[in-house]
């Protein structure tokens, strides 16, 4: 588990390189820091229904939360334009979330979003190929880590 938060604050620390460059600021200008440990977080889908809600809307008030993509994701976000769109972070691939602390940093320039977890139309799919013989060893369980930096 330390490996891999430690890769994860890896990841972080060359988006806010990458984002200092993009912003035409000194490379150092944010440090993620972790103050808080990878977080993970587990749940039984097996049985529950459509539409359930995992995590209510919130907004992180951390610098940027580094999530690992799986096959249960049900994550959406809302858009500027306040419409929620569901977005899949694929197994093997990161998402990067804004948050709170970097939308004050910057003054704006980037806006941390609202966001949720709900069972969704996808996910039910997912389950019901755990029904058939050929899934059946297949988990039902949704396990997320995520990373949760802050500003140093």
């Amino acid at each position: 588990m330390e490996l891999w938060e430690s890769r994860l604050l890896s990841v972080a620390d060359v988006i806010c390189e990458r984002l200092a460059c993009g912003l035409h600021l000194p490379l150092d200008s944010f440090r993620c820091r972790r103050f808080n440990p990878l977080v993970s977080t587990g749940m039984n889908l097996e049985g529950e229904k459509e539409g359930k809600i995992l995590e209510i809307p919130h907004w992180d008030y951390n610098l940027l939360s580094v999530q690992e993509g799986h096959k249960y994701v049900g994550l959406n976000l809302w858009s500027k334009k306040d419409q929620k769109v569901e977005i899949n972070i694929h197994a093997g691939h990161l998402a990067i979330i804004a948050g709170k602390q970097l939308e004050q940093l910057l003054g704006g320039k980037i806006i941390a979003p609202k966001h949720e977890s709900v069972l969704s139309k996808n996910i039910m799919k997912e389950l019901e190929k755990h029904k058939d013989k050929e899934h059946r060893n297949i988990s039902s369980w949704r396990i997320t880590s995520t990373l949760f930096t802050q500003q140093a």
